[in-house]
């Protein structure tokens, strides 16, 4: 069992009125497999309150009146406080940020889709892992990202988590359950996060190479080891590591998998593959309740269960959106639970097969072969 902590938090507006000329809307997450604590800003405070450089300056007394560090706001005295119980602490995480650049985009998206759009790019990676329980703090954006938001940004992930499935069958894709708040400024992770995008704004990196003022980012212990996106394109990409990082916890597969392609399957024997995912959601549901891997499932693997037992009786007409809804909660349960053992090579080949038939399925690019006289009743598909 892991959880991760994901901190959200932006630089300049979501929308062209809200940047500078000629600079982007960035939106950064700082993903670590341990929760930043109040501690850390409180001794950072602590640290700055006894400065002897603090008293006579303005900056300083207005961050320690404010009591939370904002780091376009602070001096160099705050920024070096902080920084400071950053290192102490031996904070470790991820830092993936997306760059938006309104003078290259020629299709306008700009405010709410853009401000979820980003948020989903920058905690991809996170989504991508393998972790129980994703703890999502978002610095809230007024008028761009607000409660009404949340239920949206939630099903663009499980969206892309099922983009995944169709577009990579033969590796796990994690339906993690997700804790998300809009917290404000003052919210610890926020703060940090906040203090490492004006770093890495301040350095500048281009193509890997700091262009700019590199200071903070060597004191913080930041190394920018990625860009990407289309070269003079309206998004960009900077990912880099803190302290010692944090690597992405990839769902293990054994190497000798060779799972059959559909090509080598016939439709009896994709349909025993279907059988075989309709055993899988009937054990899961007798615990899915109760179960810390897939409890915020459980309403999905119920009702999947119940259209497996009353299949058999439906109209041919609403067959296929009940198979449909099959399918996607066996995709939901096989790698979060997971379904199979995955240190047996049998077990992971025969999970592969079947993400194969879910994905040619949910494209709705394939057919599926249905015998006549069927039955996905638990009574008849775990006799084996």
């Amino acid at each position: 069992m892991a959880d991760a902590w994901i901190y959200v938090d932006e630089s300049q507006g979501p929308s062209a009125l809200g940047t500078e000329a000629g600079r982007p809307f960035w939106l950064a997450a700082l993903i670590l497999e341990a929760p930043i604590t109040q501690a850390l800003l409180d001794a950072a405070l602590e640290r700055l309150r006894t400065d002897p450089d603090a008293a006579s300056n303005s900056q300083d007394q207005a961050t320690l009146a404010r009591g939370f560090f904002h780091a376009s706001e602070d001096s160099k005295n705050a920024h070096s406080a902080l920084c400071t119980e950053i290192v102490e602490h031996g904070l470790a995480a991820s830092f993936d940020s997306s760059q938006w650049f309104f003078s290259r985009d020629e299709e306008g998206v700009e405010g709410a889709r853009l401000h979820r759009l980003s948020v989903a790019l920058s905690a991809m990676s996170a989504f991508q892992s393998d972790y129980d329980c994703l703890h999502l703090a978002v610095a809230r954006r007024e008028g761009s990202f607000v409660e009404q938001d949340i239920p949206k940004f939630l099903e663009f992930a499980r969206d892309a988590g099922f983009h995944n499935v169709e577009q990579m069958p033969h590796c796990g894709t994690r339906f993690a359950s997700i804790d998300f708040q809009l917290v404000d400024g003052k919210y610890p992770g926020v703060q940090v996060c906040d203090l490492v995008l004006w770093a890495i704004q301040r350095a500048n990196p281009v193509k890997l190479k700091h262009t700019g003022d590199k200071t903070w980012l060597e004191r913080l212990g930041i190394f920018v080891w990625a860009q990407g996106g289309v070269e003079d394109g309206p998004q960009q990409k900077v990912a880099a590591t803190l302290g010692k990082g944090v690597r992405p916890r990839l769902l293990p597969l054994p190497g000798a998998v060779t799972p059959r392609t559909l090509g080598d399957l016939n439709g009896l024997e994709q349909w025993d593959l279907v059988c075989d995912m309709a055993a899988d959601i009937h054990r899961a549901a007798s615990f899915a309740s109760t179960s810390p891997r897939i409890k915020h499932l459980a309403l999905d693997v119920a009702r999947a269960a119940a259209l497996c037992e009353a299949a058999h009786m439906l109209p041919p007409e609403e067959l296929p959106n009940a198979l449909r809804e099959i399918i996607i909660t066996f995709v939901l349960i096989c790698d979060t639970l997971p379904v199979f053992d995955r240190d047996s090579v049998e077990d992971c080949t025969r999970a592969a097969e079947k993400r194969d038939v879910a994905a040619e399925y949910l494209s709705r690019t394939g057919r599926l072969w249905i015998p006549t006289g069927f039955s996905l009743e638990a009574s008849a598909v775990m006799q084996a």
